[in-house]
């Protein structure tokens, strides 16, 4: 079970490598007229900016207790750790859902 739930934390650890890219392009999505007032854009690029908070916090308790700390409270961390992820596909799950197809509205 440590060994699964390790994986998937440094699974998404490295997935922080895609982050600072989608940083740079971030004010891209804003590019378009009224695009600026659009909500599914703001809760993508919400979720963007905070993606590395809840991996970076869930991977640190994580990797601190790995050795002394039981199973489910690992679990408990690496669902922290998710939670970046999570957040960002559901914003980007509601921006298409909200724009019929498309994530950006118009």
């Amino acid at each position: 079970m440590k060994l699964l739930l390790a994986t998937v934390n440094v699974v998404v650890a490295v997935s922080l490598l895609a982050w600072f890219p989608a940083l740079l392009v971030l004010p891209m999505l804003f590019d378009a007229p009224g695009s600026e007032s659009n909500q599914g854009a703001q809760a993508i690029a919400l979720t963007i900016l905070i993606y590395p908070l809840p991996v970076v916090a869930g991977n640190k308790y994580f990797w601190q207790g790995y050795q002394r700390v039981e199973a489910l409270k690992l679990a408990a961390y690496t669902g922290l750790s998710l939670a970046g992820p999570v957040m960002l596909l559901i914003s980007f799950a509601l921006a298409h859902f909200a724009c019929h197809g498309s994530v950006a509205c118009g």
